[in-house]
């Protein structure tokens, strides 16, 4: 008789799968590396890995700014949802 055990149950946690967010269908993978110099300043590179994109921040506000512009910027396989609701 064979010791190995069936598949396990989740115990209510989601997927790695499950867990990831699509935008518009396509999924982005950015690489993030930071370092603080001894000042506690903040800098570093964002990179789109599918386009091999970088840009270089020196904050933590520029991070959100630098993956926005890039989600953004022309080329991207994404589209801008038709407006829904509200009158006009």
């Amino acid at each position: 008789m064979s010791s190995r055990r069936g598949p396990h149950p989740s115990r209510g946690r989601p997927k790695v799968a499950e867990g990831r967010v699509a935008i518009e269908g396509s999924m982005m993978t950015f690489v993030v590396r930071l370092t603080r110099d001894e000042v506690g300043r903040i800098t570093g590179v964002i990179e789109q890995v599918k386009t091999g994109r970088k840009t270089r921040v020196d904050d933590l506000d520029a991070v959100s700014r630098a993956i926005g512009e890039m989600i953004d910027s022309p080329g991207t396989d994404l589209q801008t949802p038709p407006e829904t609701g509200g009158s006009r």
